[in-house]
């Protein structure tokens, strides 16, 4: 069954199991948790769950969206916990949950996972479901000591890779046999290359016709490592100028990473492309696609790579081993290794048979298991795993 009609095929049930979703904010389709959500929200079958979504935190997406989303939704302000107009908002979270009785409570992110669980628990909530979807390597100690005391309140924890299912389990205390690994999934029908104008891209972008590309679509903060890609850039410049980096993404690390570039001369072969809505025209002109961050759980652009037949150089943290086997599907590289990355980009430019290989086996591997038909059905049996022990 295709994603397209997973959640209109109607089939006579009892009674719908209601199901919260909380999440502290949507700011719109650009972080991967964000994404999972949103699809599990307009793809898990609606003859059978009756979901509400519950955000922490108002933006302007979710002003604009949320009358589109296949759910009730209720959209709060919490913006700093110690504000005392949140008493009132924690209460009406709660009441809210007492009215709606729903069996299962999912969270996502910090606030949620802490908040969320606290009040899920007064709710009397039947089954309570935390989420670990990276390293949480940005979270305060607080937060961790906050996260620790919520979990005895958590039923289960779902993580998006075995990575961060055994790092929960030993930094967390939590019960490593409570965890369960279900992956991430992303639609193929979007991932085209036809009507991908790319000479006209190139040109828009001052790269030559013949240059090979270089790149990397990620936030620009300190967790996703740019600067060992524009490291890793200066040492192949020096070797041979054919070569250029392109840079999708946008984030607080910009004016220091724009000052590196600067002062490694590489102003002519590093393109800063900021955010974009639709990364695919970029995909369709990548060569190689590039990882180099210390805090993945299962990266979406990753995948994203993997399902457009970019071939991947990925670093190796996090869940980004699950995703490419070492000169099987691409290559990977220590953290923070600027010489093996550039060692592995020189390697891979030139083999258009080895490039041909890895693109086709990542395509295969994602068509096999990282599917959004097959995250919405691993979601799906295990809600109905659950329902059976209430």
């Amino acid at each position: 069954m295709s994603t397209d009609n997973f959640n209109n095929a109607k089939k006579p049930v009892a009674k719908r199991t209601t199901v919260v979703f909380m999440i502290d904010f949507l700011y719109g389709l650009i972080g991967g948790t964000e994404k999972q959500v949103y699809h599990l929200i307009n793809n898990l079958p609606d003859y059978k769950y009756d979901i509400h979504l519950f955000c922490l935190r108002n933006t302007p997406w979710i002003q604009e969206n949320k009358g589109s989303l296949n759910c009730s939704t209720k959209v709060y302000d919490i913006v700093k916990i110690k504000n005392p107009i949140n008493i009132a908002l924690f209460s009406s979270i709660w009441f809210q949950l007492l009215n709606i009785k729903p069996k299962i409570v999912m969270t996502f992110f910090p606030l949620s996972n802490i908040l969320g669980v606290f009040l899920a628990s007064l709710a009397n909530a039947p089954f309570i479901i935390s989420t670990r979807r990276d390293y949480g390597l940005w979270l305060s100690r607080m937060d961790f000591c906050l996260v620790k005391i919520a979990n005895r309140y958590v039923d289960a924890i779902i993580s998006n890779s075995v990575a961060v299912k055994e790092l929960t389990s030993k930094k967390e205390g939590y019960d490593i046999n409570k965890i369960k690994v279900i992956y991430n999934g992303i639609n193929v029908n979007e991932f085209c290359r036809k009507n991908m104008d790319s000479k006209k891209l190139r040109t828009t972008l001052g790269i030559p016709p013949h240059a090979k590309i270089v790149g990397i679509v990620a936030g620009l903060k300190p967790m996703k490592r740019h600067a060992t890609f524009i490291k890793a850039a200066h040492s192949i410049i020096e070797q041979r100028d054919d070569v250029h980096f392109v840079i999708v993404g946008d984030g607080p690390m910009k004016t220091q990473l724009d000052q590196l570039t600067s002062s490694l001369a590489l102003r002519q072969h590093v393109h800063f492309l900021g955010f974009q809505k639709n990364v695919f025209p970029f995909l369709a002109i990548f060569d190689v696609g590039i990882n180099c961050s210390a805090n993945e759980g299962l990266s979406n652009a990753i995948m994203e790579y993997m399902a457009y037949e970019v071939p991947c150089i990925v670093a190796r943290a996090g869940g980004n081993t699950e995703l490419v086997d070492n000169s099987v599907n691409g290559y990977t590289f220590e953290l923070d290794n600027v010489q093996e990355l550039t060692e592995c980009i020189l390697s891979l430019l030139d083999d258009e048979k080895t490039k041909e290989d890895f693109a086709l086996r990542s395509k295969k591997k994602i068509m096999k298991e990282l599917t959004l038909n097959k995250m919405i059905t691993a979601y799906d049996s295990y809600f109905e795993e659950i329902l059976k022990t209430l």
